[in-house]
């Protein structure tokens, strides 16, 4: 297998011959190490530095009726389940394509499709108001609209984009699973539940078990870094093509807003959203890494 490498400051990308499929594959982005010995660096120092001021911040910053705070509140995570609906939907449709079609892959991007539409369509309602009968109409029109973007997509880019299509879909599970595992056993009581917080403050380093509190780490953070998944259009829209600086700081500023905008809704400390930003930036890397082979 040969290796095309090309070089821009700190970024590499390295895209392989293709294998099967239809078009080139993925692009790999390969960040400099010392970015990311930095980025973690600065995050275990937060993490130190927020056992102490945790509460502080909170108390400073938090304000549930802030319109910032409710907007990332209700779509803070939106294009993590997006991207879920139409990975789901491409690959569904390209399994549909195959003359031996499997079954078991038929049913398991189907359920996909269906969970990326709903919570597409519903879960920002869900966020702010109850859900009524008749919007349950949302989920076949997202399904549609799923569909027909699909539709749209190049044919001559079909293996670049069902690795992308797996990528948002293992990104979605890979953040339940990870995010959840932790929350679930932690039972960190978040902010905005403290009736007495100088008294009902914990440490994050203190899990508390199954007290159905899950405030550690942040799962809105967790699930915003999906959005990194955009870094890969460059390349699949023009060969050999790499994120620029501008989708570089779009994506990072979307993550850091969520990870604020958290805090201020109360629903999150400085350290549980640090985390979530560690733990979801590095299942990215993990994936990115493992797009080489």
């Amino acid at each position: 297998m040969q290796s095309v490498v090309a070089k821009d400051g700190n970024f590499d990308i390295i895209k392989h011959d293709n294998i099967g499929g239809i078009g080139n594959g993925m692009s790999k982005i390969r960040i400099s190490k010392t970015w990311v010995w930095l980025f973690y660096g600065v995050g275990a120092l937060g993490m130190i530095l927020f056992a102490f001021w945790d509460l502080r911040i909170s108390m400073t910053l938090c304000n549930q009726e802030n319109l910032f705070g409710k907007f990332i509140e209700v779509l803070g995570d939106y294009p993590m389940y997006l991207s879920l609906g139409l990975g789901s939907v491409y690959l569904f449709c390209e399994e549909l394509k195959k003359e031996k079609k499997h079954p078991g892959w038929l049913v398991f991007w189907g359920l996909g499709s269906l969970a990326g539409a709903v919570l597409s369509s519903l879960l920002p309602i869900y966020r702010m108001t109850r859900i009524s009968r008749w919007q349950l109409i949302l989920i076949p029109i997202f399904l549609l609209l799923f569909y027909l973007i699909v539709q749209k997509m190049p044919e001559n880019k079909g293996k670049a984009l069902h690795q992308l299509a797996k990528f948002a879909v293992i990104y979605f599970i890979a953040a339940q699973v990870i995010a959840y595992g932790i929350k679930v056993p932690w039972g960190r009581l978040r902010f905005r539940h403290m009736s007495e917080p100088l008294s009902q403050f914990i440490p994050w380093y203190l899990p508390q078990g199954l007290t159905g509190n899950h405030s550690f780490p942040s799962g809105h953070t967790f699930n915003s870094c999906s959005i990194l998944l955009l870094l890969y259009l460059p390349g699949i829209r023009k060969e050999n093509a790499q994120p620029d600086l501008r989708l570089w700081l779009f994506v990072c500023t979307w993550i850091f807003m969520v990870a604020i905008g958290r805090i201020i809704a109360g629903a999150h400390f400085a350290s549980d959203v640090t985390m979530g930003a560690m733990l979801g930036i590095g299942t990215f890397l993990f994936m990115n890494y493992r797009l080489e082979g």
